[in-house]
């Protein structure tokens, strides 16, 4: 089967919580990468799934994998374009750490985390390419504010994630009408 139909199929499978299923299939496409940043780029997904599934310490090890991947300093020498990429994996890569955080239950560590990335990573954040992450940051930051109880400070973070990227209303909104 064909690595897009493959992909296509591991990312139905993760919508359906079907995580250890997707999680085999996307490891398997990651093990047939060649380019490094594709094969990055892969493990991301499992690193994203792991933890739904119940494998934190396998989403630690495999964003171990990922940095190992992305510290190469020979990306530099690319062009804009492979470079652009470079960075798009290093923020969702550091996203992922802040995710992993909040599923071990580390919120103040989780929202630690994605402050630095949006400190870090701001100037790369207000570009075009860059909107999918920074939305996914977005709503995250609301996500782990939520669960520390600050819904006060969740909610226009939340509310302006659906207005600028409206993903699933229900989805972005529930954590904040759940309390």
């Amino acid at each position: 089967m064909e690595n897009s139909v493959l992909l296509r199929t591991a990312f139905k499978l993760r919508d359906e919580g079907k995580y250890k299923e997707a999680l085999d299939i996307f490891t398997g496409i990651a093990s047939k990468q060649e380019n490094e940043l594709e094969k990055a780029g892969m493990l991301l997904n499992v690193v994203n799934t792991a933890p739904n599934a119940g494998h934190v310490e396998l989403a630690k090890n495999q964003l171990d994998a990922v940095r190992a991947l992305l510290s190469d300093s020979s990306f530099s020498s690319f062009g804009d374009e492979y470079r652009r990429y470079h960075r798009y994996l290093v923020i969702l890569a550091n996203l992922e750490e802040a995710r992993i955080s909040e599923a071990e239950g580390k919120f103040q560590d989780a929202l630690d985390k994605i402050d630095t990335l949006k400190r870090d990573f701001e100037a790369d954040l207000r570009e075009a390419a860059f909107q999918e992450p920074y939305w996914m940051i977005e709503r995250e930051r609301g996500f782990i504010l939520t669960h520390l109880g600050l819904t006060e400070s969740a909610l226009p973070v939340l509310e302006k994630v659906d207005a600028a990227d409206p993903h699933d209303r229900f989805t972005i909104l529930e954590p904040v009408m759940a309390c």
